[in-house]
């Protein structure tokens, strides 16, 4: 998140990237209490996969569910990029 951070900083300023980064962080929380809010990845690809996603703002959060209860982000994602190049090298 930090490279987030720096990143929309330099296009804009300080306060959208903070605004960006404290909504990411809400949606983090949420997911610690809902673990199963988010959407599964292999509902909309092909690819088979554990990972689930949820979307905040601009932002996709993709992560799995360890242990029926702890969450693990394994990517955070501008959504106008092409993930599923990015996830699953294609």
């Amino acid at each position: 998140m930090r490279d987030i951070f720096v990143y929309i900083s330099m296009r804009s300023d300080m306060n959208i990237a903070q605004n960006q980064i404290n909504k990411m962080i809400d949606s983090i929380k949420l997911l610690e209490t809902t673990p199963n809010i988010g959407s599964w990845v292999k509902n909309i690809t092909y690819h088979k996969t554990d990972h689930r996603f949820l979307v905040s703002g601009r932002y996709i959060i993709f992560y799995k569910i360890i242990d029926n209860s702890k969450i693990q982000i394994t990517r955070v994602l501008d959504g106008r990029r092409d993930w599923q190049s990015i996830l699953f090298g294609h």
